[in-house]
Formats: C-alpha cells, sequence, structure tokens
C-alpha cells in the first residue's frame, strides 16, 4: 500500500491507498523459472522496494511497490529499487499511492487496480488521488503511466509532479503524494500554494497466456488520517494465515504495509 502524509499542524493529513488483490491459476509447464517479487510499502522519505514513486517532501507519503511474478531471465533485473522495464510479468497487482494533506478537500492516495476492467480484459485501471483534482497523480493504465498531477509553487514555479511509467509510480514534486507502482506505476501528485495533492495507483495485470484468472479487488483509497484497505477476496482464505494489514496504505505520518504473494502448487 502507499504510505501516509508525513505531518501537518494546520491542514488535513490524509493516508495512502491500498494495493490489490489477485488470485489466479498459472500453467507453469512451458515456464522454466519464476521470479517472485514482493512489493515494500510505500516510505515517507524515498522510493519503496519494486517501484514505489519518491516523495521526495516532507509533507507527504510515498507509493507502494508493486508485488508481481515474472519469467525468471535475464531481464529481471532492479536499479534504484526500480525492475527493468523489459521484464516479462506474468501478473502483477498494482499499489495505492502516497496520500497528502490539505484543507477541505480530499488529497488521499488512489488504491491500486482500482479503475474499469480493460475492454482486452487484462487488468484494471489505477485509482486516481483523492478528489480527481488537476493537481493528483492519475492511476495507471493499460499502456502507460498515470498523468502526474499539475501544480505551482508561490513564486510561480512549476508544481507538477512526475508520470508513472512501466513498472514504476511517478515521483512528487518536492511534497505531493508519490504514485504507486504496478503494471504501470500512478502518476506523481503536485503541490499548489499549500495544497500537498494525492498520488495515483498502479494498475494491475493478469494477461500473460499461461494466467487464467480467478479473482481482482482493487484497493481502496485513502481517507482523511487513514489508509484505505487492500483488495480482499470475496471468500476467506483458509490454508493459510493472511497477515493483518498485508497491503494496506498507511496512515497519516505512518508508511504502508508491504505486499505479499502467496504460492500453492497442484501436480498434473
Amino acid at each position: 500500500g502507499g504510505g501516509g502524509n508525513i505531518e501537518s499542524v494546520i491542514y488535513a493529513n490524509y493516508g495512502g491507498g491500498g494495493g490489490s488483490f489477485l488470485k489466479a491459476s498459472i500453467d507453469v509447464s512451458a515456464v522454466s523459472s519464476l521470479k517472485l517479487l514482493v512489493g515494500q510499502g510505500g516510505l515517507l522519505n524515498g522510493r519503496a522496494w519494486t517501484g514505489g514513486g519518491d516523495d521526495t517532501g516532507s509533507q507527504s507519503g510515498g507509493g507502494g511497490g508493486l508485488s508481481g511474478i515474472f519469467v525468471d531471465d535475464a531481464n529481471i533485473t532492479i536499479a534504484l529499487t526500480r525492475l527493468n522495464i523489459n521484464a516479462t510479468a506474468i501478473i502483477v497487482a498494482g499499489s495505492g499511492g502516497g496520500g497528502g494533506q490539505s484543507s477541505g478537500i480530499d488529497m488521499a492516495g488512489g488504491g491500486g487496480g482500482k479503475g474499469t476492467l480493460w475492454a482486452s480484459g487484462n487488468g484494471a485501471n489505477g485509482g486516481n488521488g483523492g478528489g480527481n483534482s488537476a493537481g493528483d497523480g492519475k492511476g495507471g493504465q493499460e499502456t502507460q503511466g498515470g498523468a502526474a498531477g499539475d501544480g505551482i509553487f508561490d513564486n510561480g514555479n512549476n508544481g507538477k509532479g512526475y508520470d508513472g511509467g512501466k513498472y514504476y509510480g511517478g515521483d512528487n514534486k518536492s511534497y505531493g503524494g508519490a504514485g504507486g507502482a504496478g503494471w504501470f506505476g500512478g502518476g506523481g501528485a503536485g503541490v499548489t500554494a499549500g495544497l500537498v495533492y494525492g498520488g495515483g495507483g498502479g494498475s494491475s495485470y493478469w494477461g500473460y497466456s499461461a494466467v487464467t484468472l480467478t479473482e481482482h479487488s482493487g484497493g481502496v483509497k485513502g481517507n482523511s488520517s487513514t489508509g484505505g484497505d487492500a483488495g480482499s477476496p470475496s471468500s476467506a482464505i483458509t490454508s493459510f494465515t493472511v497477515p493483518n494489514n498485508v497491503g494496506k496504505g498507511g496512515n497519516a505520518r505512518t508508511v504502508g504495509n508491504n505486499g505479499l504473494i502467496a504460492i500453492q502448487y497442484q501436480r498434473q
């Protein structure tokens, strides 16, 4: 999940968005080796492991890292916490964006994988930042990262955040919430005259030929002070105990929660 904002004694503090939940069957008969990457919850300073956007300022939350299963080959490399864009994804759960802060305007981080199902059936868009304001980072899409939120500082300098991209969330612009990672990451938020916007959530993906989707549930965007819940299964998982708060967005002034991948193997 995305991180909550750091702190403000003047404005309302918003939580980060939750990550998405995916359940699927994968036919591994034609895949010699898999690589499992588990995302780190959004930070309050820096980039979370596996592509979370950087909250470079002092008043916002970072985006969460993606959790996913990939073909294990030479393209599985990570530099500066970001996955190589040439890596072959099998299934990816989008993460939540980081929270911002404001007075009277919803600027929570967007939930991962929370948008409309794509016509191709290969995934779901990430949630926008709070309120769909121009300054909020937008959710990751099917073929491109979420657009950055607009903004302008009091001195007239550009306050726009940075776009998300393949497997990574966009960084903020000094103070806004950063984007969550995913198939394509959410956009980083902008900042305008003390309004610190929320980052967008990353998109989910299950379009690899060997995947049969069972269930997908997008993460919930954050709220004032509290992080959004992660997506959840429609029925209880009984084969193991899921730790509390997996993938949940961080509350205000709190890092997001890490992701989780559980594997159940069945021999044919």
